[in-house]
């Protein structure tokens, strides 16, 4: 939100001292001049004394021992809407009327570090749409009031060369000129420097906890032992394991075979008991006196017949003989 203050007048009185002073400013260009010690500082002076700029009080020092009243009528231009405000300062009061509004008071702002100056600043930054942020210590704050004022105000103290110090307490901003010329150039970036210097300060402060440990691993024998005896620890356990992994492979490999085995085992004994029903009922189904199974006639004799018979007996006899000898095989493989 862009926003243009222009001062409209500025009256001062002082009810001791019986004393005025009034002047009305134009929109143009505004030229003040006259004789050193004619007041040109000083009315810029009682300006920002109006605003709540403490610093300028040594200044007006010999003004403010009258108790005067200071009163600035100004029009504030945001977003094409005008707004008339009229701000008076009586001493450490401050009473700021915006159009038909209710007054705002400020009461005890002598103190930049007061309460109610802190409401004070506050209340013009929103009312201004002055938004700069400044890092104080480890926080990002809103600049002071004074900021608002610094562009367009040199002390002779100070002069050009050290305008930063035309208000005081400016100094201990961290990198101001940066944040302040950036935001009055409108440069912007997104970066989160508390975060960044939160990150950096975590990475000092590992770097010098890692550089101490090293400094003590180095300097302490016993740590040096100790370490000597890990690595032997460490090559020790690595020999073990890669011993016990050949190892478990090698179980995993002779399980594999066992189950293998033990299954041909059960392959050959219930064969061998199939074989033996086999001849069983061959001596039932003899071609000399044995009966059909299925409907209990006498077979046929004949030479084709008998051959047959024959062998299928050998035939069974020899596969029953193999089972065995397997069988027996791997009865004796499962005993080893």
């Amino acid at each position: 939100m862009k926003s243009i203050l222009k001062y409209k007048s500025f009256f001062a009185y002082s009810e001791n001292a019986k004393k005025y002073f009034f002047t009305e400013f134009s929109d143009g260009v505004n030229i003040i001049y006259g004789r050193n010690t004619s007041g040109k500082s000083t009315l810029i002076q009682a300006i920002l004394y109006t605003f709540g700029i403490n610093d300028v009080k040594t200044q007006l020092s010999e003004i403010k021992s009258e108790n005067p009243i200071f009163r600035l009528d100004c029009e504030l231009k945001q977003d094409n809407k005008i707004i008339n405000l009229v701000i008076i300062r009586d001493d450490e009061n401050i009473y700021i009327k915006k159009d038909d509004e209710a007054v705002k008071s400020f009461f005890g702002i002598g103190g930049n570090n007061a309460a109610e100056h802190s409401k004070l600043k506050e209340y013009l930054h929103n009312l201004f749409g002055f938004n700069l942020l400044l890092q104080q210590k480890d926080t990002m704050t809103k600049a002071s009031i004074e900021t608002m004022f610094l562009a367009y105000y040199i002390a002779q103290s100070t002069g050009w060369v050290y305008l930063r110090k035309s208000f005081g307490g400016l100094e201990f901003y961290k990198n101001f000129k940066n944040d302040y010329l950036d935001y009055y150039l409108g440069i912007e970036n997104n970066i989160d420097r508390l975060d960044k210097q939160r990150l950096e300060k975590e990475k000092e402060t590992y770097s010098n906890e890692i550089k101490f440990l090293s400094e003590i691993e180095t300097n302490n024998d016993d740590l040096v032992l100790t370490q000597l005896m890990d690595e032997n620890f460490k090559n020790k356990a690595k020999s073990y394991i890669e011993e016990y992994q050949t190892k478990q492979d090698t179980l995993m490999e002779k399980e594999k075979e066992y189950i293998n085995k033990c299954n041909e085992l059960s392959f050959y004994t219930t064969r061998l008991g199939v074989l033996k029903k086999v001849k069983g009922n061959h001596k039932k189904q003899n071609p000399e006196n044995g009966n059909c199974p299925v409907c209990k006639n006498q077979l046929t004799f004949s030479i084709e017949a008998v051959y047959d018979y024959q062998q299928d007996m050998n035939d069974t006899e020899t596969q029953i003989q193999k089972m065995k000898e397997k069988q027996k095989i791997h009865k004796v493989q499962f005993i080893h």
